[in-house]
């Protein structure tokens, strides 16, 4: 009997079974398939990979030579096939770019006045927070005014989905922001907590955190004492990636559904084709999964202790089950407070919008608790959603009939956004 992994089964859900019995190979179980010989090496994203050693090493680097330009050549044909057609609907998109490809006219570097940084606050904390992809600043600023209003003094970015073509897109616009932030010593904050909004809010921060250590930046380290995980992160497969950025690249007033669809299409195609490469490349190199995907590589990292999980079950991008499989493995570590709030029917990075009492009493709640020099905490969060795990010890909060108050001076912010009408669903990059 042989079996197909579960990662192969996330390339291509369509194919996942319902639960069997365990397979002897692999300690996930799987769909058996009685055509499909029995793989050397699973495609189980943030695994361990077998290395050629000895007198197959070099057989080893000129495969893995060979697959990376293999890779390349596809990304470059990618690119070319949806830049013409980015080119040839220039005049409705003027701003010279879609998807994830950037146009000609688009500056690839990020500029000084898009980092928006807010007046000091009355507190030690410094809130920095790193959008979700196709969020505008206007979206972004809502969530900073909350910290604002609390006392807070708030950093704010959102890397341009534009110009992602990969997770080195990322440790790119890292160093650039880091460069503009904190490489000239003028900035120095004494705590800092960072608020990271889906993929692409987290691959901005995962970047930043690895060239943070390994520039040992140790002040910057040491000052950051936790992070807010909201839709996020997760392993995104490439059907989700593809809905995620044809979605926030082709706004549905816009574009006609035929050209969605098609650009869906290539998208997933694209990723399809870069993921299965990835696999390959992982046969015969090491850390390919974790140079690839900021999922993981926030897996090898050592991060903050203190983190604040916010996700749903009807997140049709980030799904659930794979934020879970992160939260199990920090809190599973020793010294770490987890907190985490599982909201029911609840859209992807829209958690403000449906449950705005409870979402922003968790924010303020997990940002006081650590800041240092806070003496009166804001209420504790009851919501039965909320739980709470401590050196790999989970501690389920009493549930109560009434949600966390929501400070004073926030009440007619959080009223204002509750009765906006809904948004698309925002996006998660690919990566």
């Amino acid at each position: 009997m042989y079996y197909l992994d579960d990662g192969a089964l996330d390339l291509f859900p369509w194919l996942r079974p319902l639960p069997t019995t365990s397979s002897p190979y692999h300690p996930h179980h799987s769909r058996p398939l009685s055509l499909v010989p029995r793989p050397l090496l699973y495609l189980d994203p943030c695994s361990g990979t077998r290395v050629f050693d000895g007198s197959l090493r070099a057989l080893g680097l000129a495969t893995g030579f060979t697959l990376r330009q293999l890779d390349n050549a596809s990304t470059g044909l990618y690119c070319a096939a949806l830049g013409a057609m980015v080119n040839s609907r220039e005049e409705k998109q003027p701003s010279g770019g879609l998807g994830c490809i950037a146009g000609p006219k688009r500056n690839r570097k990020m500029q000084a006045e898009d980092v928006k940084y807010s007046a000091s606050g009355t507190k030690d904390v410094t809130v920095i927070l790193f959008g979700w992809a196709g969020c505008k600043d206007r979206y972004l600023a809502k969530y900073s005014a909350i910290y604002e209003q609390a006392g807070y003094t708030t950093i704010r970015y959102t890397m341009p989905i534009v110009q992602v073509r990969g997770y080195f897109s990322y440790k790119l616009f890292a160093k650039q922001f880091y460069e503009h932030v904190f490489a000239d010593g003028t900035r120095k904050p004494a705590q800092i907590v960072w608020h990271v909004f889906s993929m692409n809010g987290c691959s901005m921060w995962t970047g930043l955190w690895g060239l943070l250590l390994k520039l040992k930046r140790d002040d910057i380290v040491e000052a950051s004492k936790g992070v807010i995980f909201d839709s996020a992160p997760a392993f995104v497969r490439p059907d989700q990636s593809a809905r995620a950025i044809s979605m926030s690249s082709l706004p549905a007033p816009d574009f006609n559904a035929a050209i969605r669809e098609s650009y869906r299409a290539a998208l997933l195609l694209y990723f399809t084709s870069h993921h299965a490469m990835v696999w390959l490349r992982s046969h015969v190199e090491s850390r390919v999964w974790e140079k690839s995907f900021s999922y993981c590589h926030l897996q090898e990292m050592e991060i903050p202790k203190n983190l604040l999980f916010i996700y749903s079950e009807a997140d049709e991008i980030c799904s659930a089950e794979s934020i879970e499989k992160i939260i199990e493995q920090q809190a599973a570590k020793d010294g770490t407070e987890i907190h985490s709030l599982k909201l029911p029917e609840s859209p992807h990075c829209a958690h403000l919008r449906t449950h705005p009492e409870t979402y922003t009493g968790a924010c303020l709640r997990f940002t006081a608790e650590q800041d240092e020099g806070e003496d009166s905490l804001p209420p504790a969060i009851t919501h039965p959603a909320y739980k709470l795990a401590t050196a790999g010890k989970s501690d389920d909060l009493e549930p109560l009939d009434t949600p966390a108050p929501v400070p004073a001076p926030l009440e007619n912010l959080v009223a204002d956004l509750a009765l906006q009408p809904p948004q698309q669903p925002m996006a998660v990059a690919a990566v």
